[in-house]
């Protein structure tokens, strides 16, 4: 009765099996190919960590300019909003123009009333 493995020739060391140094030169060329990969495995981990890394810092600056542009609007808009209650620039001309009238239709109708 044998073992799953088969007869004579599976037991280590024995005449017909294949020979300890080819055994030990498979086994160390096994060992060399798993370090490869190994090795393949972490360069191609720290290629896509450093990917990932530049893809946060793109994504960072973008986020930086966007909220630069969305101050200097804002600031342009307050700006524009402040030119028109001083009666600067053309919507303010507009403004300022309706504001008198306002003001003079109000007075009118103050004396009328």
């Amino acid at each position: 009765m044998r073992g799953r493995r088969g007869g004579h020739g599976e037991r280590e060391g024995f005449e017909g099996d294949k020979g300890l140094k080819e055994r030990d030169e498979s086994r160390e060329g096994e060992r060399e190919r798993r370090e490869g990969e190994r090795e393949r495995d972490e360069t191609e981990k720290g290629l896509r960590e450093r990917k990932r890394r530049e893809e946060r810092e793109k994504d960072e600056r973008e986020r930086e300019r966007k909220r630069r542009e969305e101050r200097v609007r804002e600031k342009g808009l307050s700006e524009r909003e402040k030119e028109m209650r001083e009666g600067r620039g053309r919507e303010g001309e507009r403004e300022k123009g309706l504001r008198e009238r306002d003001e003079r239709e109000k007075r009118r109708r103050g004396r009328k009333g």
